[in-house]
């Protein structure tokens, strides 16, 4: 219950620091307040889920960061995942997934093209 509640405090804070920011420095960001305050309502764990989902496909994290638009897709799309619980019992198992058995992943596809290569990565977020 405290982690609970140290989370909501946490994006209370984080939505009241957007508040805080002027157009401008949202700008800046390359983003819209809008989806400032989307990113700051995700779940906590996205960017470990990311990483290691990503890791199946033999991908590291800064594979998925070294194109900021193709990252915020996949955030959003991991954020508002609708098979959260089977994506962590998969992640968790011990016979470690493969890239066929996380087909379910909406992401999937975004990271067998980011792990084929630049040419299918630039496929992708085109």
């Amino acid at each position: 219950m405290l982690d609970y509640i140290r989370n909501c405090y946490a994006r209370w804070q984080a939505l009241r620091e957007i508040a805080s920011l002027r157009d401008r420095d949202i700008e800046d960001i390359g983003l819209d307040r809008a989806t400032l305050e989307d990113i700051a309502h995700l779940p906590e764990d996205v960017p470990d889920r990311m990483v290691a989902m990503a890791g199946v496909h033999g991908l590291r994290a800064e594979d998925l960061r070294s194109d900021w638009g193709r990252y915020l897709d996949l955030v959003r799309t991991c954020g508002h995942c609708r098979v959260r619980a089977r994506c962590g019992r998969t992640l968790a198992a011990t016979w470690g997934p493969s890239p066929e058995g996380v087909r379910f992943c909406p992401n999937a596809q975004a990271y067998a093209a980011l792990a084929a290569g630049p040419k299918a990565g630039a496929r992708l977020h085109a």
